[in-house]
């Protein structure tokens, strides 16, 4: 059985799709998806209840506005629904909803039973004030051009610009990129995404808070940055498990679906409460 919901944040309406009973399982997708993104998890996970929400300016939640720093409305919607549940979750995101269940499991850490990141667009754990990788560098020259190509209006090249460094494999860029309308039309929200990942890395009281189990999947042929991401996790947080899906990018949840699905599964199977078994008096 499945429902949808939406709640209120500063009168604005989010969406979210639920489905089934048992213990919670909360998946963010990544910019320019939705919440069927995690369409089929449910065959793998068949004794948990999912809770699949909309960011801001995808699917049915409201439409992309602005907002200043770190009052990001996707953020307030994630805690809200993982305040509103009635036991810790299992938490799991992908790419920008990797960086939101990441920053959603320090905010309220107790509301959060596993923290799974794959491929996380978590880009702010290496903007540190010492000093930037190579990778770094290169993600900012990517925003660099998409913030030209958005400021003349030139939402189409943003577009190419964004998706064709997302979807080529190891430091390639994926020229022949196929841009939809619909990537097209959502670009003012991700060009606003992009800009959020430049926030100062988090404290190391913000990461100290990441006590859960941890797990963090990635694609074999991921961008540079990202295995700079997950490396710098891994020094910071105490990380129970990390998987590499064979032959996959960035947009493992997508091209490389059951692989990715059934690390997701494993993990969570092995911290989730056990069906009661039922024993005959003797």
């Amino acid at each position: 059985m499945s429902s949808e919901h939406t709640l209120t944040i500063n009168q604005q309406l989010f969406h979210y799709h639920e489905t089934a009973e048992g213990e919670p399982v909360v998946m963010l997708h990544c910019s320019g998806g939705d919440h069927r993104q995690w369409k089929g998890m449910e065959h793998y996970l068949t004794q948990h209840r999912f809770i699949t929400p909309d960011f801001a300016g995808y699917g049915r939640s409201v439409p992309f506005t602005p907002w200043r720093g770190d009052d990001n409305p996707d953020l307030r919607m994630v805690t809200q629904i993982l305040e509103g549940l009635d036991q810790p979750c299992h938490l799991v995101g992908h790419s920008y909803g990797g960086g939101k269940a990441l920053q959603a499991a320090i905010r309220v850490p107790w509301q959060v039973k596993t923290l799974t990141l794959i491929d996380p667009a978590a880009i702010r754990v290496l903007n540190k004030p010492d000093g930037h990788s190579a990778s770094f560098r290169e993600f900012c020259s990517i925003g660099d051009a998409i913030t030209q190509y958005m400021r003349s209006g030139a939402c189409s090249s943003a577009a190419k610009q964004f998706f064709g460094f997302w979807q080529g494999l190891d430091d390639q860029f994926e020229s022949a990129v196929p841009v939809q309308p619909e990537q097209i039309a959502c670009m003012k929200k991700i060009f606003h995404e992009f800009s959020e990942l430049m926030l100062p890395d988090y404290s190391a009281r913000d990461m100290a808070s990441l006590t859960m189990p941890v797990h963090l999947i990635k694609g074999e042929r991921t961008k540079p940055i990202v295995h700079d991401v997950i490396d710098d996790l891994v020094s910071r947080v105490a990380v129970t498990r990390q998987t590499i899906v064979p032959g996959a990018g960035h947009l493992l949840p997508l091209t490389h679906r059951a692989p990715t699905f059934q690390a997701v599964s494993d993990f969570i199977s092995t911290h989730s409460v056990p069906d009661p078994v039922c024993v005959d008096a003797a």
